[in-house]
């Protein structure tokens, strides 16, 4: 079974989602509230989720350990390089 990555752009309300099955390929992307972030991941297989390190990347991280996936936090400077492979928020991107 080959492992699932998805990278979380944590926002205030809309967060950005983009689904990796193998490096440097985006199979899916979604625009998800609050709700259906959660939602979204009780219904995902255990994956390896990347977020960047913020205020709530926390919260979100016990959310998504409680569904059984691997969390991975990184700082803005290392995650850069994913945000422009899986074009979560062109905005946010050096």
């Amino acid at each position: 079974m080959q492992q699932t990555t998805i990278a979380i752009d944590l926002a205030k309300s809309i967060f950005e989602v983009g689904i990796s099955d193998r490096p440097g390929h985006v199979c899916e992307q979604h625009r998800l509230s609050r709700n259906q972030l959660q939602l979204f991941l009780a219904n995902q297989p255990p994956s390896t989720i990347l977020m960047e390190a913020c205020s709530s990347s926390h919260h979100w991280a016990r959310q998504c350990r409680r569904f059984g996936h691997d969390v991975k936090l990184a700082i803005s400077s290392g995650i850069c390089w994913l945000l422009s492979l899986t074009f979560m928020n062109p905005r946010d991107v050096d």
